[in-house]
């Protein structure tokens, strides 16, 4: 991603504008060529210095000037118009595992990230993206930065927009270094606030493409916390926080997701996923399957708001599939029992990219189940192309998920029952 660097206080337009929008370009190269270029500017950068230490200081101002002119390049377009503008790299969201699409070009049979996973893996249990206790890691597959681990690479100035975590979890940042970032923070009790200045500013809260103004949020009464994040110190973004961050320097952050087990981080993944399915924004996290899977291995049984909400959870989309099932069947659709092909589920819709539990509606051509296309219930199908046909699929049948549901309440005391009543 190619950003405008500038001071950490403001965000101005290449037209000169006090805008919250950040200026970018996506763009796409190797890490060999991001590293070149990394290392040319630092280069550069330490040649300048040099200079001016040894300079007449009445020159300096001159020099400097020099040096920006000459770095200043403008090789990309802007909006249809070259602008002598300087833009700064970011590489985002490389993923440190062999899976991932930037590494299929590695060495296979090789684990080419052993050193930074055996370094994460002395972190404490409920900082790691894989730890039982963390609900993430009841996804049952890989989510690319939420559980699992991301490295981002920058230059000075390199913008991280604000946003809240997937689903509003909380997440871990360490920042390797050199240089230091610059972080903002927004507790998750003022989101209807930040929800409407946001929208009074022209953007649209779920899109990660502007940078709020400290002024601004001042102005609005939303109380704001501002931090240095050093070299090898890490970050602990909680349930919810609304952040955005600047790097300082060149500087190299891994970051990846947690979910705290406890009643909050799972009632707020809860409300995120009410307020994404309205919004119709992309679920990443697939809450309703995460209960159920962590339901299956009876786990988070001894914390009880956290097992309430859970069960709660699971009464209603139990009675969301048989009343699905009931609906399907008395329209006279093909209806597959794959509950022995679990492995096969595929959880997010192909259109809306929601979350799809349980059961789901596909798109067949001809025989091949390989090219299935999944939609949840409410996206429509066009079925009137030759050889396609509409038919639904259940994961897991209703006599399964009725075991599973027996199985995490049953060695439930008689007080906890009355008492939840």
């Amino acid at each position: 991603m190619l950003q405008v660097a500038q001071p950490v206080h403001q965000n101005i337009t290449i037209y000169g504008m006090k805008e919250w929008e950040t200026q970018r370009k996506y763009c796409s190269m190797t890490s060999a060529q991001f590293e070149k270029w990394k290392r040319n500017e630092q280069k550069a950068a330490r040649k300048l210095l040099s200079l001016l230490k040894t300079c007449d200081p009445k020159h300096a101002p001159a020099m400097v000037q020099d040096f920006m002119k000459k770095r200043i390049k403008a090789p990309y377009s802007f909006e249809g118009e070259e602008k002598e503008y300087s833009w700064t790299p970011f590489a985002t969201n490389i993923d440190l595992t062999k899976d991932a699409d930037n590494s299929r070009d590695l060495q296979e049979g090789k684990d080419h990230f052993k050193e930074q996973t055996d370094i994460l893996n002395q972190l404490p249990a409920f900082m790691q993206a894989t730890d039982r206790s963390n609900l993430l890691a009841h996804i049952h597959s890989n989510v690319f930065g939420v559980n699992t681990v991301q490295m981002y690479s920058k230059f000075i100035g390199s913008l991280t927009a604000a946003h809240m975590e997937n689903s509003l979890m909380a997440s871990i940042n360490w920042n390797v270094g050199p240089a230091s970032c610059i972080w903002y923070a927004i507790p998750y009790e003022y989101w209807t606030q930040l929800e409407k200045l946001v929208k009074e500013k022209g953007q649209k809260y779920h899109h990660q493409n502007y940078w709020p103004s400290e002024e601004d949020i001042k102005k609005a009464g939303i109380p704001l916390i501002k931090f240095e994040q050093r070299e090898d110190e890490l970050v602990y973004v909680n349930t919810g926080t609304f952040h955005w961050v600047q790097a300082e320097g060149y500087c190299t952050n891994v970051s990846w997701n947690v979910g705290p087990a406890n009643f909050n981080q799972l009632a707020a993944s809860l409300i995120s996923a009410a307020h994404n399915r309205t919004s119709r924004h992309e679920c990443h996290i697939p809450i309703t399957n995460v209960i159920w899977n962590a339901a299956e291995e009876r786990m988070f049984m001894d914390e009880p708001l956290m097992y309430s909400c859970m069960r709660w959870h699971m009464q209603r989309s139990l009675a969301w599939c048989i009343r699905y099932i009931a609906w399907i069947e008395s329209n006279g659709y093909e209806f597959e029992d794959w509950t022995d092909r679990e492995a096969e589920y595929i959880y997010r819709c192909g259109t809306c990219k929601q979350e799809v539990f349980n059961i789901c509606k596909v798109l067949r051509t001809g025989n091949d189940k390989s090219k299935d296309i999944i939609f949840c219930p409410i996206c429509k199908i066009n079925v009137s192309r030759k050889n396609k046909r509409q038919l639904f699929v259940i994961y897991k049948n209703v006599a399964k998920l009725r075991k599973i549901y027996d199985n995490f309440v049953r060695e439930i005391p008689e007080e906890g029952i009355q008492q939840d009543q």
